[in-house]
């Protein structure tokens, strides 16, 4: 990271390159920054999410989800092993939901604790599971 330190626009661009909505969360589930592809998947405005909770967007996260609440830190070792919930799905602007899969990693950036969220939209995949069970 410390090369995205010294080049601020590089971070920005690297984090909007990617293919996939993602949401740099507090340990409240705050989220600090977001891209692009965020804002396409969601249909909200980029001032709409910054500052906002992620359940605005995942409203039905689990109380034990290791987004929240800090739960994601061990104590011990200040770390956390990324994790994926394949269960969840975003309330979009107009109401309607994307089904996603959660994907987590941890990062400390200036001594703060966040969570670099990786949402994927997963619609495709539970369509082909559905018409495997039905076969």
């Amino acid at each position: 990271m410390r090369y995205f330190e010294d080049h601020p626009v590089l971070a920005r661009e690297a984090l909007e390159s990617l293919s996939n909505a993602i949401a740099l969360v507090d340990e409240s589930g705050v989220i600090g920054d977001l891209n692009v592809q965020l804002t396409c998947l969601s249909g909200y405005a980029t001032n709409d999410l910054l500052g906002k909770n992620i359940r605005l967007i995942v409203p039905n996260l689990r109380p034990d989800s290791p987004l929240l609440a800090g739960t994601n830190w061990t104590v011990e070792t200040s770390e956390m092993e990324s994790w994926t919930d394949d269960t969840q799905s975003i309330r979009c602007r107009d109401g309607s939901s994307v089904s996603i899969s959660l994907n987590g990693s941890p990062l400390s950036l200036d001594g703060q604790r966040w969570t670099l969220v990786v949402l994927e939209d997963n619609t495709s995949q539970k369509r082909a599971e559905a018409a495997r069970l039905e076969a």
